[in-house]
C-alpha cells in the first residue's frame, strides 16, 4: 500500500481554505446545522438529541460516559441533562452497585421520540450524501473509519467493537 511520503501540510496548505482540515470542518458544520434545523420541530437542540440516541443504544448510561463519547466537558453535559430531565425525557437514579454513580435512563416520552429522531437523522444524512454513488459512499465511510482507527483507536473500539483493529 502506498502512503503519503511527504508531509501534505505545510504553511502554504494550512493557510489555504481548501485544505482537508477545513473541508472536514465545513462538512461537520453543515451536517450538524442541518440536523439541528430538522430536529428543532421535535423540541430538541443538537446537544439534546445525541444523549437520547446514545442512551437508547446502551453505549452510555452516565453523564461522564455521555460527555466522553460526545466530546464535551461534564459541566456542559450536566446542563444538557438538566434540560432533558426538565422536559421529561430522561430520569436519573443512583446506581445500586455504586451509590456515587448516577445512572441515566430514557422515559417513555423520549423512547417514543427516538423513532422520530432516528428518521429525521436518516432523512437528513441520506439527502446530504445523495450526491455520492453507493461506491463513493462506501469509500468515504471506509476512509473515515481508517482515520479514526489510526488516530483514536480507543474510540474506534467503542464504535466498532466487533471489528479487528
Amino acid at each position: 500500500m502506498n502512503h503519503i511520503t511527504i508531509d501534505p501540510y505545510q504553511s502554504r496548505t494550512v493557510e489555504n481554505e481548501q485544505n482537508t482540515g477545513n473541508l472536514l470542518r465545513v462538512v461537520y458544520k453543515v451536517v450538524n446545522d442541518q440536523l439541528d434545523e430538522y430536529l428543532l420541530p421535535l423540541g430538541l437542540t443538537g446537544a439534546q438529541w445525541r444523549p437520547i440516541v446514545l442512551l437508547d443504544t446502551g453505549k452510555a448510561n452516565t453523564a461522564a460516559q455521555l460527555a466522553e463519547f460526545i466530546g464535551v466537558d461534564t459541566g456542559a453535559m450536566t446542563r444538557t441533562l438538566n434540560r432533558l430531565e426538565a422536559k421529561g425525557l430522561i430520569t436519573r437514579q443512583r446506581s445500586e452497585k455504586d451509590r456515587r454513580v448516577v445512572e441515566l435512563a430514557l422515559t417513555e416520552k423520549s423512547a417514543n421520540l427516538r423513532v422520530e429522531i432516528i428518521k429525521t437523522i436518516e432523512d437528513t444524512l441520506n439527502q446530504f450524501f445523495s450526491c455520492f454513488s453507493q461506491e463513493e459512499f462506501n469509500t468515504y465511510t471506509e476512509l473515515n473509519k481508517k482515520l479514526i482507527r489510526h488516530n483514536v483507536p480507543e474510540i474506534y473500539a467503542v464504535i466498532f467493537p466487533d471489528e479487528k483493529r
